[in-house]
């Protein structure tokens, strides 16, 4: 079982896209933030996902 959590940049209506793999939920936080500050396309979010274990 995977303890990592994954950082995910989506697309509205489209498919999703690995961007990042990190070992504690803090750090995968801070790069989410820092992704979305560099994006205005309302359209794209990024998104956290945690272990499955924990979901």
């Amino acid at each position: 079982m995977s303890e990592k959590y994954d950082v995910l940049k989506c697309v509205k209506n489209h498919a999703c896209e690995l961007i990042g793999v990190f070992d504690n939920r803090d750090d995968a936080e801070k790069a989410r933030a820092e992704k979305e500050n560099e994006i205005t396309d309302e359209n794209i979010i990024f998104v956290v996902v945690p272990p499955r274990h924990l979901l």
